[in-house]
């Protein structure tokens, strides 16, 4: 049974959306570093092998589109990206 007493008790109600703005951060924050990871995979884009090529590409699709990424697919982009972390910290 739903508690209408309790959402509209303010108390509450701040208490959810703080719980909800922390929640948008954390998603903000990690789709921003998806997305500097699809670049610094796209910015090398030719030394990756096929394989790969489709996946990054396949992950700028989702993100453009805004749906998440799975655990999986976000921890190989993340694999792909970071053996490109020096070299583009190098070039700035």
């Amino acid at each position: 049974m739903i508690d209408f007493k309790k959402l509209r008790d303010p108390a509450y109600q701040a208490e959810q959306r703080a719980a909800r703005e922390a929640e948008d951060k954390a998603r903000e924050a990690l789709d921003a570093l998806q997305r500097e990871q699809i670049d610094r995979c796209l910015d090398n884009y030719d030394s990756l092998p096929q394989k790969e090529r489709e996946f990054v590409l396949s992950c700028r699709m989702r993100t453009g589109r805004w749906l998440p990424l799975t655990e999986k697919q976000s921890k190989w982009l993340s694999d792909i990206a970071a053996r490109f972390a020096e070299t583009k910290g190098g070039a700035a």
